[in-house]
C-alpha cells in the first residue's frame, strides 16, 4: 500500500479529527470544573469565611474547608501555568 494512498488518508483525517473532539470534550470539562472552583473561591472570598464553606447542589451537601481550598487553588494554579495556550489564542499571536 502506497503511503499516499487516498483511502488512507481519508481515513487518518477522519482518526484525527476524533481526537481533537476528545481532547476538546475533555477541555470543556475542566474548564466547568475551573468555573465552578473559580465561583466557589469567590463565594468564600466574599464571604471572610475562616473554617469552611458549605455548598447545597442538587445532590449531597459539599462542605470545603479553606485550607482544603487553598491547597488545591495553589495546585490548580501552577497546572494552569504549564499549559499551553490554545490553537486559536495561538492565531492571535501570530498575526501581525
Amino acid at each position: 500500500m502506497k503511503k499516499n494512498d487516498p483511502v488512507r488518508r481519508k481515513n487518518y483525517v477522519k482518526f484525527l479529527i476524533r481526537e481533537e473532539e476528545k481532547a476538546n470534550k475533555i477541555k470543556e470539562k475542566t474548564k466547568e470544573k475551573r468555573d465552578l472552583k473559580e465561583a466557589i473561591s469567590g463565594i468564600a472570598n466574599s464571604l471572610n469565611l475562616e473554617d469552611s464553606i458549605e455548598i447545597n447542589m442538587d445532590g449531597p451537601k459539599k462542605i470545603i474547608s479553606r485550607r482544603s481550598h487553598e491547597v488545591t487553588m495553589k495546585k490548580k494554579i501552577r497546572k494552569w501555568k504549564k499549559e499551553p495556550l490554545p490553537a486559536d489564542a495561538m492565531d492571535e499571536y501570530t498575526e501581525f
